[in-house]
């Protein structure tokens, strides 16, 4: 028997080593607000501000989430982020008067009944503005997530954040239209 336990260990070693592979190959499931906002890093990345909307080098670009189904997940994602020299800050919004300290507008499906409202509010200012409720350009945003086949789109109106003084980049543009992952919707 004392000639098993040395056999014994290394079985239950490849065992316990086996099974932690196992673990670590597993493909890992991304919440679709971990996805959003990935799509929104980037999209803020290639996205030019007004000089004036930062008031100096290194002010952090704010993100405003309205509506609760976002907020933690942007937070936990974006939270150690930054854009050269502008970390990111997630902050949660409740009313449109706290909007021109944003960056970045995103209103949550949970209160797109009030899409218009926020994205009227919003084009004072050079804020872009992003939704996922499937009408939000009519609504007179600028970028809105939407659902087809299963797959996550984006529909994007360019015109409409250019006519606030953004610029998003026509190459980052360009290369989501070919993969197929956004509509340019102008009008």
């Amino acid at each position: 028997m004392r000639g098993c336990r040395p056999v014994l260990f290394w079985i239950a070693a490849l065992l316990s080593l086996a099974a932690s592979l196992s673990l670590a190959a597993a493909p890992r499931v991304v919440n679709e607000y971990e996805l959003k906002a990935a799509y929104i890093f980037k999209l803020a990345k290639f996205t030019q501000w007004p000089p004036a909307k930062f008031e100096r080098d290194d002010s952090p670009l704010v993100i405003g989430v309205v509506g609760d189904e976002a907020l933690d997940f942007f937070t936990r994602s974006l939270g150690d982020k930054a854009i050269d020299k502008h970390k990111i800050l997630v902050q949660r919004l409740d009313q449109t008067n706290d909007l021109a300290a944003c960056h970045v507008l995103f209103l949550s499906r949970s209160v797109a009944q009030h899409g218009a409202q926020w994205a009227e509010a919003a084009s004072n200012s050079a804020v872009l503005t992003v939704g996922e409720t499937g009408q939000f350009l009519d609504q007179g945003g600028m970028i809105d997530f939407v659902v087809e086949s299963g797959q996550l789109h984006l529909e994007i109106n360019d015109q409409r954040a250019r006519r606030v003084g953004l610029n998003i980049s026509g190459s980052a543009l360009a290369t989501l239209v070919n993969m197929g992952t956004a509509k340019i919707r102008n009008f």
